[in-house]
């Protein structure tokens, strides 16, 4: 009897040692397979590391001969008020935005600076625009009910007509227009990034969000209560928000009182002088 379950344990045994020896083998071969990405990973997060340590290295004007490791180069640029700091991390761009992050109410600049600063930020946007290539031009007014992505392949023209969107939930990594006339974006939806031109009136309603937004008009621009933005709003005539809104960092307008219940906001770095600046947001392109 004992000898018969010596022989039924065996075959238990030998399918249990074939598993074992399967699952082994299984991890052995996965390994030499994963082996290589987890050098290259690494190889890419270091990369990055020497990227944004070179970037703030720059940022904090601290010479790259103190330190023993070699890093890249860094770029400096400017977009509108922001200062943009680039340098190679392998095939891949790193990329910082900066500004001046100060006191609304004992700002260390004067009201003309203020203003000089956001005079210069106006003839960007207007240079930007005049030299902008459109993917289409749409001639008359144009509406936009529930869009999808297909309707935004890039920078559009539209000429002697407004333009209004209808979002339905939707959402867009970018949203460019040159407008001829008012624009009009309302519904419920997410923004990646919003460009726009307007020779009239901006208006923005709803319970939209906008990550990164880029916006020059001639007339008036209207920001709801509902909208969470982030970006530059910048009119000739004025830019108007409600005073109970909260608005994302950085925001920078030409208004008088998008700020007025602000402690700091981020500014222009034309007004930094020798103040040092604060990055808001990194990007790897």
């Amino acid at each position: 009897m004992k000898n018969q379950k010596s022989g039924a344990i065996l075959p238990l045994v030998c399918l249990l040692f074939l598993a074992l020896s399967f699952i082994f083998c299984a991890l052995l071969h996965s390994t030499r397979v994963l082996m290589p990405r987890v050098t290259y990973y690494e190889k890419c997060l270091q990369e990055q590391y020497d990227a944004e340590s070179a970037i703030l290295l720059s940022l904090f004007r601290v010479p790259a001969s103190q330190s023993k490791k070699h890093y890249p180069i860094v770029i400096l640029d400017t977009l509108g008020p922001w200062l943009v700091l680039k340098s190679k991390a392998g095939e891949r761009e790193v990329k910082a935005f900066a500004g001046f992050y100060s006191s609304v109410k004992t700002p260390p600049f004067s009201r003309l600076e203020l203003e000089q600063a956001e005079t210069r930020c106006m003839l960007f946007y207007q240079e930007q625009w005049r030299k902008e290539s459109y993917i289409d031009t749409l001639f008359g007014t144009t509406h936009y009910y529930k869009p999808q992505i297909k309707d935004f392949p890039g920078v559009l023209y539209v000429a002697a007509g407004d333009l209004s969107i209808s979002l339905q939930g939707e959402r867009f990594s970018k949203v460019a227009f040159y407008v001829e006339g008012d624009v009009l974006i309302e519904g419920e939806g997410i923004l990646d990034s919003l460009s726009l031109y307007a020779t009239g009136v901006i208006s923005l309603s709803g319970q939209i969000k906008i990550y990164d937004a880029n916006l020059y008009a001639r007339g008036i621009i209207n920001i709801s209560d509902q909208i969470e933005a982030r970006g530059v709003f910048f009119s000739e005539d004025s830019v108007v928000l409600p005073f109970s809104k909260s608005v994302g960092l950085p925001f920078w307008s030409n208004s008088r009182d998008d700020i007025e219940n602000k402690d700091s906001t981020f500014y222009a770095v034309d007004l930094a002088h020798e103040n040092p600046l604060r990055i808001f947001s990194w990007s790897v392109e």
